[in-house]
């Protein structure tokens, strides 16, 4: 079993606080050094509406950081990096998933529209 170690660090209000952490203080810090320079440099959001046909919802992006789908209409919809059939992932009304890739998500009904279908991506 790994030990736990503490390191000081500063709260969104400028106060030092322990914080317990399995990592060593190199690597935590490298670890957050990392993070920074991976920074968020833009974000988008938008809405498409999903057919029996194959339909973009997230574009595809390079240096995509975080994407994700969420379905606010009636109907299931099922998606994929590629062509999506009835036999990928299913989104079901109310759901959202997350899209941690770069490539651009497809998504289809089974039957019928559904108008609701919204994404969000930080990059």
């Amino acid at each position: 079993m790994a030990e736990v170690a503490t390191i000081t660090v500063l709260d969104s209000a400028g106060v030092a606080r322990e914080v317990p952490t399995l990592l060593s203080a190199e690597a935590y810090l490298s670890a957050i050094q990392t993070a920074a320079e991976r920074a968020i440099t833009g974000s988008a959001t938008g809405k498409a509406s999903v057919t029996t046909s194959s339909t973009e919802v997230l574009p595809a992006r390079v240096g995509r950081f975080k994407g994700w789908i969420s379905n606010k209409g009636s109907l299931p919809i099922y998606y994929s990096a590629g062509t999506p059939t009835t036999s990928n992932a299913r989104l079901d009304p109310l759901e959202a998933h997350p899209w941690p890739s770069e490539q651009a998500c497809n998504a289809i009904t089974a039957s019928g529209t559904n108008a609701e279908v919204h994404f969000g991506e930080f990059y």
